[in-house]
C-alpha cells in the first residue's frame, strides 16, 4: 500500500472509520475506538458530523480523540544481530530494536553491520500497524578480504597485515597490490 496522495490518506481514514462503526455495533467498544484513533491519525482534522451519526459513535470518537494518536512500530531483526538500523537515513539503533516510521509515506529501512553487505526494505505503515522486518545480511567478501589483509587498526607498521607481508616476502618486492574480481550474471 503506497499512499501518495490525500485522496488515498482520505479514503484509508474512512476505512477505520467504517470498521470501527461496524466494531460498534457489534458491541466491542475498545476495538472501535481503536479504529477511530486509526482514522484520527490520518485525518486529524476530522469530525463527524452529528447530525450523519448516532450517539455511540460520536461519544466512541470522542473517547478515541483522547487518547494518545497511534503509529505504526516495526520490529527489526536481522543475522547477524547487532546490525545498525537507520530509517530514511537517521540511526535509529541496533538489531533487534522496534522502530517507529513517525509518519504515513514511504519509509527507507537499512540494517548494516560491518564485514556484511547491507540490506533495505522500503514500505510504507498506517498508523497503528505493527509488522516485523527480518534481514539476513550476506558477508561482504570485499570487507572481508580488507579485515583479513590489514593488521586491524594500525597495529603493524606500514599498515599491511601478515597476509601482505608473507606475500611481498615472498616475491622480495617493498609494496603488494590486491585485486579481486568477480564474475557476472553470464560467468564473465
Amino acid at each position: 500500500l503506497v499512499i501518495d496522495d490525500s485522496n488515498t490518506i482520505r479514503r484509508s481514514a474512512e476505512i477505520f472509520l467504517r470498521q470501527g462503526i461496524l466494531k460498534l455495533r457489534a458491541g466491542d467498544a475498545h476495538a472501535a475506538e481503536s479504529l477511530f484513533s486509526r482514522s484520527l491519525a490520518l485525518r486529524p482534522g476530522f469530525t463527524p458530523d452529528p447530525a450523519m451519526f448516532p450517539p455511540q459513535v460520536l461519544s466512541a470518537w470522542r473517547k478515541a480523540a483522547a487518547r494518545p494518536l497511534p503509529e505504526a512500530e516495526l520490529l527489526i531483526q536481522s543475522l547477524p544481530s547487532a546490525a545498525a538500523i537507520e530509517v530514511d537515513g537517521a540511526f535509529k539503533g541496533r538489531t533487534p530494536s522496534r522502530v517507529r516510521p513517525g509518519r504515513t509515506g514511504p519509509v527507507r529501512v537499512r540494517v548494516s553491520h560491518k564485514g556484511y553487505r547491507d540490506a533495505e526494505s522500503v514500505g510504507q505503515w498506517l498508523p497503528g500497524d505493527a509488522e516485523t522486518l527480518d534481514f539476513t545480511l550476506s558477508g561482504d567478501r570485499e570487507a572481508r578480504l580488507g579485515e583479513m589483509l590489514s593488521d586491524g587498526g594500525g597495529k603493524r607498521a606500514g599498515g599491511a597485515g601478515p597476509l601482505i607481508d608473507e606475500f611481498a616476502a615472498a616475491a622480495s618486492v617493498e609494496r603488494v597490490a590486491v585485486v579481486t574480481l568477480e564474475k557476472d550474471g553470464a560467468g564473465e
